[in-house]
């Protein structure tokens, strides 16, 4: 579920549940095996991948078959632990 603060902030809930997964494995995880825990088509992976991307919050690597490793970089990673700590306070 969404953190409150991540919707006021304006960050598309579907984003906030790729960066969870992401978060979820810290040695990253294929294309395929993201796409089936969020039960999402490739080409909608691809394009929420690119969002994240493009602001620098993860790292895709492709390989010459089409399949992909994806990992979190280290701000991908400081955003999720602020939004973690944003919804929880204690």
């Amino acid at each position: 579920m969404p953190a409150p603060e991540a919707e006021s902030a304006g960050i598309d809930p579907a984003v906030l549940d790729l960066l969870q997964e992401l978060e979820g494995a810290p040695s990253g995880l294929s294309l395929a095996r993201l796409a089936k825990r969020l039960i999402w088509r490739q080409s909608t992976l691809r394009r929420q991948l690119g969002r994240l991307v493009e602001t620098e919050l993860a790292r895709v690597e492709l390989n010459e078959s089409g399949g992909g490793h994806v990992t979190l970089t280290p701000a991908g990673e400081a955003l999720c632990a602020g939004l973690r700590a944003a919804d929880n306070p204690d």
